[in-house]
C-alpha cells in the first residue's frame, strides 16, 4: 500500500476519533454535569493520542493530509446535516468513535501489530464508556417538545406484550407508558420487567402511578394523576434523571406541576372515551391552547383520540398524542400507528415551512 495513503487514513481517523470524543466530553461535562464520566472520556482521549503518537513516524503523518483532493469531504448524508436532540448527537459521535477505532486497529497492523492490538482493546474499552454516557443521558434521549405519538400500553387490550414491543420498535416510537389496573402487583411488575427488556433502548418507558415498580425495573419515569402520590414526594423517591408526567385538569393544577418541575403535563379527555370511566369532563381545544400558551413544558393530550381527530390537538399545542384503545383495541395496531405518525409528520413539515 502507498505509504502516503496509509498515513492519510491514519491522520483522518485520529482527527475524527478525537473530535467525537471531545463532543461527548462536552456533553457529559455541561449537559449531564457528570464529572466522573467526563474524566473517563478525557483520560481515554489522552491515552488514544499517546498511543497514536507511539506509531513509527507518527509526526510525519500530518504531512500526507490533502483535504483539497479528498473526495470524501463532500459526501454528507442528509442525516448528518440535522440532529433532533441530545441523544442523536451522542449516537452519531459514538458511532464515529467506534468506526475510527476500528479503522485505526486495521491499518496500524501494517505498521505495528502490538499497537494495533492496543487500538482493539481501546475499542472495547470505549463500549463501556459509551454505555455509561447513554445511561447518564437516558432520560434526555428524546425531545418531548417534538410532536409525536405516545402509545399507552394497557393490559386490558395488550395481552401479548412481546407483539406490542415488536410493533412499537418497528414503528420507531420514542415514548410509551405501561398502565395496569385491577391486576396484582406481581403481574404489573412482570409486565414492566418484560417491556423494559423487549423495547428498544431508545424508547422512553414510563410507568403509570407506581413509583415502586418504575424503580424496580429501572423505567425512565412515572406518570401520576391528581389523586396519586404528591409530585414533591415522588421526586424524592426516584432519581433526578427520571421523568415525571402529571395529569392536570386546569391552569391552576398546571402551574403547580410546572413549579414542582414536572417534565410534561397530561391533559384530557379531549374527546369522549370509554377506556377510562373516571376521566372527567371533556376538555375544550380553547383550554388546551391557553394551557399551551402558559406552560413552558410540553402537553400530552389524551382521551378518545383517533387519527381523524388528531390534527386539531396538534394545532392547539398538543405535543404528545397519547393513545390507548384507538391503537391497541384494533386488529391492526401497526397500521393505525402509521396513520398517526403520518398525520404528525405532515403537521411538523407544514409547521417548519411556515416558519
Amino acid at each position: 500500500m502507498n505509504i502516503s495513503k496509509l498515513y492519510q487514513i491514519l491522520d483522518a481517523n485520529i482527527n475524527r476519533l478525537t473530535e467525537g470524543l471531545r463532543v461527548l466530553e462536552e456533553i457529559t461535562r455541561f449537559s449531564l454535569s457528570n464529572k466522573e464520566t467526563t474524566i473517563k472520556l478525557k483520560n481515554f482521549r489522552h491515552e488514544i493520542v499517546t498511543l497514536y503518537k507511539s506509531l513509527p513516524n507518527s509526526k510525519s503523518f500530518i504531512n500526507s493530509r490533502d483535504t483539497g483532493s479528498d473526495p470524501g469531504k463532500e459526501l454528507n448524508r442528509k442525516s448528518e446535516l440535522t440532529r433532533d436532540n441530545l441523544q442523536a448527537i451522542i449516537n452519531s459521535n459514538s458511532g464515529r468513535i467506534k468506526e475510527s477505532l476500528r479503522v485505526l486497529e486495521e491499518f496500524t497492523k501494517l505498521l505495528d501489530k502490538k499497537i494495533s492490538m492496543q487500538f482493539k482493546k481501546a475499542r472495547f474499552d470505549f463500549y463501556d464508556i459509551e454505555k455509561e454516557v447513554l445511561q447518564n443521558s437516558q432520560i434526555k434521549k428524546m425531545n418531548l417538545n417534538l410532536p409525536q405519538l405516545y402509545p399507552i400500553i394497557d393490559l386490558v387490550f395488550c395481552k401479548d406484550l412481546k407483539m406490542v414491543a415488536e410493533i412499537l420498535n418497528d414503528a420507531g416510537i420514542k415514548i410509551t407508558q405501561l398502565r395496569v389496573k385491577h391486576e396484582t402487583d406481581l403481574k404489573f411488575f412482570k409486565a414492566a420487567e418484560l417491556l423494559k427488556r423487549l423495547l428498544n433502548p431508545e424508547i422512553t418507558l414510563l410507568i403509570n402511578n407506581r413509583i415502586d415498580i418504575a424503580s424496580a425495573v429501572d423505567a425512565d419515569g412515572v406518570h401520576l394523576g391528581q389523586s396519586d402520590i404528591p409530585q414533591e414526594q415522588a421526586r424524592k423517591l426516584i432519581s433526578s434523571d427520571k421523568l415525571i408526567g402529571i395529569s392536570v385538569n386546569n391552569i391552576r393544577e398546571s402551574s403547580k406541576a410546572v413549579k414542582l418541575n414536572a417534565d410534561y403535563l397530561g391533559f384530557g379527555p379531549m374527546y369522549f372515551t370509554e377506556t377510562k370511566k373516571d376521566a372527567g369532563e371533556i376538555k375544550s381545544l380553547k383550554l388546551l391552547k391557553n394551557l399551551n400558551r402558559l406552560s413552558p413544558i410540553p402537553i400530552a393530550t389524551i382521551g378518545g383520540i383517533t387519527p381523524e381527530n388528531t390534527l386539531p390537538l396538534l394545532q392547539n399545542g398538543g405535543k404528545l398524542i397519547a393513545v390507548i384503545s384507538s391503537i391497541f383495541n384494533t386488529k391492526n395496531p401497526d397500521k393505525i400507528i402509521k396513520k398517526f405518525n403520518l398525520i404528525i409528520r405532515n403537521f411538523s413539515k407544514e409547521k417548519i415551512k411556515a416558519v
